[in-house]
């Protein structure tokens, strides 16, 4: 094999290599309860932002398309209690 083709055999599999050591070490940080999911504390700012904004946006780009109804109509007063007795 020339030297070039196993520079390039090196980097694949060092990168794959990488790869598969992010994923073991990303599925035993989700195992071992390391990431806080309750809904006690805040996002961070960063993070606060790019849901927001994700939300923002997908809000304005679905809502030219979807079709409004200018029907009101009332639902009848306990319905919403009904389904539950």
């Amino acid at each position: 094999m020339s030297k070039s083709k196993n520079i390039a055999l090196g980097v694949l599999i060092g990168s794959i290599g990488t790869v598969g050591i992010a994923a073991l070490g990303g599925i035993a940080y989700v195992y071992s309860g390391g990431y806080n999911v309750a809904a006690t504390e805040p996002h961070a700012p960063t993070m606060r932002w790019a849901l927001d904004t994700s939300y923002q946006n997908s809000v304005q780009t679905r809502s030219d398309t979807t079709a409004r109804s200018d029907r009101k109509v009332a639902a009848p007063r306990g319905a919403a209690i009904a389904s539950y007795t």
